[in-house]
């Protein structure tokens, strides 16, 4: 199960995105934690748009909305959570503050969301024997090359 299903089991929406990265859990996560994609110039230009109307009308924010609106609910050796809770469609988005992962939990007023940004961290370690030289040859065939635990040369096969 999922770190995010614990803080939203109930949802309408859902997306998910995976990538491959060759580092260690808490790097990735460390690497997550520090990101800040107010630091992205396309970002920065879309919540400009997004905020356009809140600067025409006088209901502008102090700060432009970015990852420090949102709560850290919980962190584990593999996983984290976000938190954030408003009525987004406003135009200074309506957020209700949450100290915490607790708090995320129990917030229940109606007609106002709750949004969840869960990473996870999966480490797969396969691995593959073959039992003879002709097996070796066809399981080699097959793929685009070695991995990293495959003989160094054809002359080993």
């Amino acid at each position: 199960m999922a770190l995010i299903d614990d803080y939203l089991p109930q949802f309408q929406f859902s997306e998910t995105h995976a990538a491959t990265v060759k580092a260690g859990a808490d790097a990735i996560l460390d690497a997550v934690a520090a990101y800040r994609p107010e630091s992205d110039p396309f970002f920065r230009a879309m919540i400009a748009l997004r905020e356009l109307p809140a600067r025409l009308t006088g209901k502008r924010r102090p700060e432009p909305f970015g990852m420090a609106n949102f709560t850290l609910l919980e962190r584990t050796p593999s996983g984290l959570v976000y938190g954030l809770v408003g009525q987004f469609w406003q135009a200074d988005y309506g957020l209700h503050p949450v100290a915490d992962g607790p708090a995320f939990k129990t917030f229940d007023e109606a007609g106002v969301p709750k949004l969840a940004l869960g990473f996870d961290v999966h480490q797969t370690h396969p691995r593959r024997r073959t039992q003879d030289r002709r097996a070796r040859l066809n399981h080699f065939s097959t793929k685009r090359g070695p991995g990293p635990n495959a003989p160094a040369s054809s002359s080993r096969l």
